[in-house]
């Protein structure tokens, strides 16, 4: 587990980018494969919705080692008008960020997987009540995780994302020519 936390630390930025295009790009192939072969498109979906599920289970709710605590510093409103307004240096330091934007990108995938069936208000409201789920777990099953309030914040505004890129891909399906567009 720590190699994952120490690739995302080091490479956080990029593997944002990269999460955020590649599940637009699978959402927008989910909905044209609605139209053209519904089932391989209801199992793509399904396979989306239990792993969306899976990775946050693995992030949130494995166990760490007893003794130890797995937490991240967390990014002060100092740090971030410091980091903003007068920078250490001329590159950006991803470190501070990778707790904040990391409980974010955690539930962008699941929320778009909702959010492809499913209108944005609900879509938000279900990964709300998950991470809302996820804390009170945290705070009763412990070994060495921490509940924050935060984090439920953090995690509703990737489902806010999510949703938009649910929305998007499915504006972007509808306004495709007719010759690209599914029929």
């Amino acid at each position: 587990m720590s190699q994952i936390f120490d690739l995302y630390r080091n490479h956080g930025a990029f593997l944002n980018a990269m999460t955020v295009f590649g599940l637009f790009s699978l959402a927008v192939l989910a909905l044209w494969l609605r139209e053209i072969f519904p089932p391989v498109a209801r199992m793509l979906e399904i396979g989306w919705l239990v792993s969306g599920l899976g990775f946050i289970a693995l992030l949130t709710l494995s166990p760490v080692p007893i003794g130890e605590t797995q937490s991240f510093d967390s990014l002060s409103i100092n740090q971030l008008i410091n980091q903003l307004t007068s920078p250490a240096s001329t590159t950006f330091y991803w470190p501070d960020w990778h707790d904040p934007v990391g409980n974010i990108m955690m539930t962008v995938p699941l929320a778009c997987a909702i959010g492809l069936s499913a209108p944005a208000r609900k879509t938000v409201l279900l990964i709300f009540l998950l991470a809302t789920g996820i804390e009170v777990t945290q705070y009763f099953y412990g070994h060495g995780r921490t509940a924050q309030i935060s984090d439920i914040a953090l995690n509703t505004l990737g489902g806010c994302l999510g949703a938009i890129l649910a929305r998007s891909s499915r504006a972007l399906i509808n306004g495709l020519p007719k010759g690209l567009a599914p029929s």
